[in-house]
């Protein structure tokens, strides 16, 4: 049982959201006072859904090589001005331990283990968690990704973490599990989602994530009589207790 502690997600998209400065290939000042301020302790990247879009070659050797992609959330293309490398770099300038999620859908097992050695390779102070894919239990409107199953997601992430293991045994693997939000929370499938993909998996893993991204735009889609404070509170409370319900269904 991990309990990592505060920390940020970075996407690759937009400049890192306009929090990184392409001219000068840094953090914009105002964004360098925000990680003063908050001073992360992991910094994960690519992103949430992003990291289904993510390509890793596309995102290291020098700026004017890197290829122009489409961006994955809207019809535009952008170059990776916050890298690989720029990322691991700010890892070590912030003392954060890196996390990296894997692209679930579009990165066969060579491409994973050449990403893995190229990371190994690195020399950093902090060896980064590994997260296998984002939220895989769901499909993501945005994107052009499926639902996954329990089963086949234990399967690839089975696969993905041999991969892993083959490059750095002494890696920390994260395995996604899903959480209760609001608009899709049924007790029956979350408990067997959790059930299979553990089962399934055993103890290959050292830890597992839930995704409370969703929690926004459940509270954005929802009606005026959902959007009192003490609702919207109702909902976040229940996102931070998921931890606590998937132990305690786990257990009976």
């Amino acid at each position: 049982h991990l309990s990592p502690p505060f920390g940020v997600t970075l996407a690759w998209t937009d400049n890192l959201d306009g929090l990184w400065d392409p001219h000068t290939h840094t953090l914009t000042p105002e964004a360098g006072e925000i990680f003063r301020v908050l001073r992360p302790r992991v910094l994960r990247y690519p992103g949430p859904a992003h990291a289904n879009s993510f390509h890793w070659r596309e995102a290291i050797g020098s700026y004017v090589q890197r290829p122009s992609i489409p961006h994955p959330l809207r019809a535009t293309r952008q170059t990776i001005d916050f890298g690989l490398i720029e990322f691991l770099t700010l890892c070590q300038e912030q003392h954060a331990t890196p996390i990296l999620t894997l692209n679930l859908y579009e990165e066969d097992l060579a491409t994973i283990e050449k990403l893995v050695q190229f990371v190994h390779q690195q020399s950093l102070p902090q060896q980064p968690y590994w997260e296998i894919g984002d939220d895989p239990s769901r499909a993501d409107p945005f994107e052009s990704v499926p639902r996954l199953t329990p089963e086949a997601y234990a399967k690839r992430a089975r696969a993905i973490i041999g991969t892993i293991r083959r490059v750095n045994p002494q890696a920390t693997i994260g395995i996604a599990l899903e959480p209760p939000l609001a608009e899709r929370y049924d007790p029956a499938t979350l408990k067997r989602w959790n059930w299979v993909v553990l089962q399934d998996l055993s103890s290959q893993h050292d830890y597992v994530f839930i995704r409370h991204t969703r929690l926004p735009a459940t509270i954005a889609r929802a009606t005026p009589a959902q959007t009192t404070p003490s609702s919207i509170a109702t909902q976040y409370l229940t996102g931070i207790a998921a931890e606590d319900w998937i132990a305690q269904d786990l257990d009976e």
